[in-house]
């Protein structure tokens, strides 16, 4: 009776020990793609999507209104329903305001919705680096105006709670966006 014990003791800790080996793989896995997919949205340009809606937002109420800053700052404007429905699952509420503020998707989006570049992101690589932080690396290959195309290169941080949401974003890409 005492081995029977012994070893359901043994197959209960080995069951409980490969649970959580897979619950943090698929966090990690979870968080990976997350980032992926943040990073693609954001250096994919122009978001066709978003383009419509942000020229229809800039359309002038009256003749007195700046299109413009309605569709910047409007939060019931069709722009920002597309930024919030690209991005806002994906970051706590906190971070989502923060990564507003910087208008992180707005400075590559505008130059590509007025048509000076376009640009879509390729060989995204994410790394965890500890805990919950993470950093990429990636491709941008940017067309210019005369259609001429250049590679340049992205990295950033991302930083997660225990829910799988970004607590924490940054990025650097070298290429001018204005």
């Amino acid at each position: 009776m005492g081995k029977n014990r012994l070893s359901v003791l043994y197959g209960f800790v080995l069951v409980c020990l490969i649970s959580t080996f897979t619950a943090a793989c698929g966090s990690q896995n979870q968080q990976e793609q997350t980032a992926q997919t943040v990073v693609e949205r954001i250096y994919t340009c122009p978001n066709k999507d978003f383009k419509v809606a942000y020229v229809e937002d800039s359309q002038p109420i009256d003749k007195t209104t700046v299109g413009e800053v309605t569709a910047i700052t409007a939060k019931n404007s069709k722009s920002m329903k597309i930024i919030e429905d690209l991005f806002q699952p994906y970051f706590t509420p906190s971070a989502y305001e923060s990564f507003i503020s910087k208008a992180v998707f707005y400075k590559y989006q505008m130059a590509s919705i007025e048509n000076k570049w376009s640009s879509e992101v390729k060989n995204i690589v994410v790394k965890k680096s500890n805990n919950q932080k993470y950093t990429y690396t990636c491709d941008v290959a940017v067309t210019n105006e005369n259609n001429e195309t250049t590679t340049q290169n992205g990295s950033g941080n991302f930083e997660f709670d225990e829910t799988g949401k970004i607590t924490w974003f940054d990025e650097y890409l070298p290429f001018q966006y204005q």
